[in-house]
């Protein structure tokens, strides 16, 4: 598994200051019930399957499209800066990977199968923060990529550019 990214000073006293506590509860609750199957421990490689399952299971796509509302709705989101972009706050980026998602259904596996693994087990909130703000930085990262590998023109002018222009940006500095 990844390791979690790591918070500021800042970013954990604004944690601290905004607790989650049970708001998940429901949203836990609704997922061990009805997406995790009866006695079956919570692995990561459970989760992993689970998010690989997403694209073609209307239960699970909607069960992360509600955990991703839950997050986006807490007091803390709204209070914790964006590291994607810098002048907006943790609450906009959810929203965009909530958009994202309701699009695509895909999710970087890795790090949603380790948010929810956190959120069963109960972690606390410094664990869960972290989790998501990896979430929604490997998720940026793969739309950019994405998008820039699956854009013809874009490709071939990022490719141009790097072999015309680069080399000699390079050397003048």
């Amino acid at each position: 598994m990844v390791p979690l990214s790591t918070l500021t000073v800042r970013e954990k006293a604004i944690i601290r200051g905004k607790p989650i506590d049970l708001e998940l509860d429901p949203r836990r609750k609704d997922f061990e019930d009805s997406i995790i199957p009866p006695n079956t421990p919570a692995s990561y490689t459970l989760f992993m399957d689970i998010i690989n399952s997403a694209p073609r299971d209307e239960a699970v796509q909607e069960f992360i499209e509600n955990i991703l509302c839950g997050l986006a709705s807490l007091p803390a989101s709204r209070a914790l800066p964006s590291r994607n972009t810098p002048s907006l706050n943790l609450r906009s980026a959810i929203m965009d990977l909530e958009d994202t998602f309701k699009n695509t259904k895909r999710l970087n596996t890795q790090a949603t199968a380790k948010l929810l693994k956190i959120l069963v087990d109960r972690g606390d909130d410094e664990l869960i923060w972290s989790a998501v703000y990896d979430l929604v930085s490997y998720s940026k990262a793969e739309k950019r990529s994405l998008s820039a590998a699956s854009d013809p023109i874009r490709r071939d002018l990022h490719q141009d550019w790097h072999r015309t222009y680069l080399r000699d940006s390079l050397d003048a500095l």
